[in-house]
């Protein structure tokens, strides 16, 4: 006897063989469906399974006594409870696209404004560099020749017309016009007008307008901050003298653990690299290096391309001594910078800032990385990121 084998009801699993039957339903269900169907229900409905997925007598279930027994108040009352609460879900996704909406709109009447303005400017500064170039060059002393000259020429033209034989004069005006009198002038414009590498390096902004987010570093700490961003990328770019870099993440202490072995692990040997820190206080700062992290026993590296930053500040701190250390490698050692100016020995999660004689970056004892005065202040860490820069 051959086997009846049926599909599941749902039209989106159709393509699927039947496990099992709903008799109240009057449903076949896959698996799929026969799970969602007891959690739905609570196992109210009774369900009929057969392993050898034999159907052929299934529907003789329908009728029996046992389904005039299942309260259907109870399933009146679950279903209401469940409505409603799809009510409250859909509210609330309802609201949630609302702000989402008015955010968009938001940043669609803010581009549409930023680029009227440039638009404007770009007009404006237009029309006065056209204006004043007309003016310079109505000054040139070679126009007023080029007049001269053409009313002379009118002259003649005018006494050979009417055959005036009385040109003395004429001929006198036109001796007077000697060949040293015609010579080159160049037109100077008294206006900054910016050369063509400058206005390349604007459009070269303006097109990247819409890759910020892809171009720049996606920090939790500086969560998206465009001003932060692009403060620290243009340092960057001035040390590395490059117009585009890209940044990968490639540490964070609370993903990928807090000791100096994760540190390495993830960060050495990876060339320029920027260190974002915030701290328990709310303090964010970090430092940029070109030099590769490593954890060959202690080593001092030295580069004055190296800095450190406060965005509490907005503030940029370069070497003041070339000569001095600008990072220190040891595997006991986190990211720590100059004559540990920033310094993690054993555990990253608590740090700590030096501002004295012997220090790279800072000085007059003033720790403004993590807002203290002294010689040396300690920190909590809430977290520390590690980009790569390519």
């Amino acid at each position: 006897m051959e086997i009846q084998i049926e599909k599941c009801s749902l039209d989106n699993h159709k393509d699927k063989d039947a496990s099992s039957y709903c008799a109240k339903c009057e449903n076949y269900m896959c698996k799929k469906c026969e799970l969602f169907h007891s959690e739905f229900f609570k196992s109210k409905h009774k369900i009929y399974i057969f392993d050898n997925k034999n159907f052929e007598n299934i529907k003789n279930y329908k009728d029996i006594k046992e389904f005039d027994n299942i309260n259907n108040e109870q399933d009146i009352k679950y279903l209401k409870e469940f409505s409603n609460k799809l009510k409250d879900i859909n509210e609330n996704l309802n609201n949630e696209l609302e702000k989402i909406n008015k955010i968009k709109e938001e940043l669609i009447t803010k581009l549409q404004k930023y680029f009227t303005k440039l638009r404007n400017e770009l007009n404006v500064v237009e029309d006065k560099i056209l204006l004043e170039i007309d003016k310079q060059y109505e000054k040139l002393e070679l126009n007023k020749k080029l007049k001269q000259n053409d009313l002379i020429l009118r002259k003649i033209k005018l006494s050979l017309d009417k055959k005036n034989m009385k040109l003395d004069s004429l001929i006198n005006e036109c001796k007077n016009i000697k060949n040293e009198d015609i010579k080159n002038e160049e037109l100077k414009i008294d206006i900054l007008i910016p050369e063509e590498p400058e206005i390349d390096e604007i459009c070269e902004k303006i097109r990247n307008l819409n890759k910020f987010r892809e171009s720049f570093f996606n920090s939790s700490i500086i969560k998206n901050n465009l001003k932060m961003e692009n403060l620290i990328n243009d340092w960057i770019k001035e040390k590395m003298e490059k117009n585009v870099l890209k940044y990968e993440l490639i540490y964070k202490m609370s993903e990928n653990g807090s000791s100096p072995k994760n540190f390495h692990k993830y960060c050495d040997n990876k060339g320029s690299t920027l260190t974002i820190i915030k701290t328990s206080s709310n303090r964010i700062f970090g430092g940029f290096t070109p030099l590769s992290w490593n954890n060959r026993g202690s080593q001092y590296d030295k580069s004055k391309k190296s800095f450190l930053f406060s965005m509490n500040l907005l503030k940029k701190y370069n070497m003041i001594n070339a000569d001095k250390v600008a990072i220190y490698c040891n595997e006991d050692y986190g990211p720590t910078f100059g004559g540990n100016d920033i310094y993690f020995c054993n555990d990253l999660s608590y740090g700590k800032s030096f501002a004295e004689e012997g220090s790279t970056f800072l000085s007059n004892y003033n720790l403004e990385l993590t807002g203290g005065r002294g010689k040396k202040e300690g920190f909590d860490t809430i977290d520390i990121e590690v980009f790569k820069i390519i």
